[in-house]
């Protein structure tokens, strides 16, 4: 901490896995080409009776102009294919490497699912797998509702000839629906620095734990993968981890934090955020060191005077070695009362200012990240948890 996607996809990658990932029972049935499956992508990710769903097909073996058939039949692993009754079909043309689909709505069910693309004696797709449609429930989306901090990492490659970490750190509402707003978020590293820029996204989850979220950011849509607790019920998700997908803007992982709760700023006339951070904290952090881009990890103490100063710093590890911060010196600014951000800067004897983003968080802590420029700075990001 010193200086010293629209709709949402998910891939599919393992034989048989099919039905379990998209919010059905796992059906012991399996055929085809072995690994064709990871080339088969849904939006939505959990596909139920009443709605549509699109399929799409990114299977690089596919050459351009060659036709893919996608059929939906019942399902029964006894029956060889040409024996089940055809439920639905689409044809698709395969176009630089992808195409999609729309298959009409179908009853709750088990079916069985065949994406194929032959061409005379060469089969160049071969998919046939057990596909679950689940009946209209509860929305599972309520369970991810209300504000969340997050922070992301990209971990250093361990060159020290160059940057090449990168974090990402804000505050976003989950509406319960499926929807992200009122979103802000820090970025720094390799690539440069984004500072208080707007957010916004959407995000769905399925029964299985796992969900999918897009954020749209300053630099392009980025897509995660989104583990969370099960059983879900209506705004129960505390804390979740999220894992960047294939594509995306950002590549890295993190962790989401609730903001809606007890919070270290809260007071009698506000029990939101206060603008107070007053406590004193003990904080880990990671991230990657300056001029020499190697990994860092730290760890230690701190007390905020309820002012906006830093009013001690304890020993501290950096890198495994005790390091004595005892001169250095701190403010930090009001936190704001819509979403929890704040800033602090913080600078050791000898050392130049660096500045950080604070997402304050319900856990009696904050989520935190620098933003001093990484091509001239260290870049440092990690939680912080106050002291009881």
């Amino acid at each position: 901490m010193f200086s010293a996607p629209a709709s949402l996809l998910k891939t599919l990658v393992k034989p048989a896995s099919l039905a379990l990932l998209l919010g059905g029972a796992a059906c012991a049935f399996a055929q085809g080409n072995p690994g064709d499956n990871q080339y088969v992508v849904f939006s939505p990710a959990t596909v139920v009776s009443t709605e549509p769903f699109t399929l799409s097909e990114r299977s690089p073996n596919v050459p351009n102009g060659q036709a893919v058939l996608v059929q939906l039949t019942t399902y029964n692993p006894a029956q060889p294919l040409a024996a089940t009754t055809l439920v639905g079909q689409c044809k698709l043309l395969q176009s630089n490497g992808g195409a999609s689909c729309v298959l009409g709505r179908a009853p709750a069910g088990t079916y069985l699912l065949y994406v194929s693309a032959a061409n005379g004696g060469t089969q160049y797709l071969n998919v046939q797998e057990a596909l679950t449609i689940a009946a209209p429930g509860a929305n599972r989306n309520a369970a991810l509702q209300g504000q969340y901090a997050f922070l992301l990492t990209t971990p250093t490659v361990g060159d020290p000839s160059q940057a090449s970490a990168s974090a990402m750190a804000g505050s976003f509402t989950a509406d319960g629906q499926g929807h992200i707003t009122a979103g802000v978020m820090d970025q720094n590293g390799a690539a440069g620095t984004e500072t208080a820029a707007p957010l916004t996204g959407s995000y769905q989850l399925g029964a299985d734990g796992t969900g999918s979220v897009t954020l749209q950011g300053p630099r392009g849509n980025m897509s995660f993968t989104l583990y969370v607790p099960v059983p879900q019920a209506a705004g129960n998700v505390a804390v979740a981890t999220l894992v960047s997908a294939k594509g995306s803007a950002f590549a890295g992982s993190g962790t989401l934090v609730n903001q809606s709760g007890t919070l270290q700023s809260a007071t009698a006339v506000n029990p939101g955020f206060g603008p107070s951070l007053g406590a004193s904290y003990q904080f880990t952090a990671d991230g990657e060191a300056f001029p020499q881009w190697f990994p860092l990890s730290t760890a230690g103490q701190f007390r905020f005077s309820a002012n906006g100063t830093l009013q001690s710093a304890g020993k501290l590890l950096v890198n495994g070695t005790a390091a004595d911060y005892a001169g250095v010196a701190g403010t930090y600014t009001p936190v704001d009362a819509t979403t929890g951000r704040a800033t602090m800067t913080l600078a050791s004897p000898g050392q130049p200012v660096i500045e950080y983003a604070i997402y304050e968080t319900a856990q009696q802590g904050f989520l935190f990240l620098s933003l001093s420029p990484h091509t001239a700075n260290p870049l440092i990001e990690g939680t912080a948890t106050a002291n009881q």
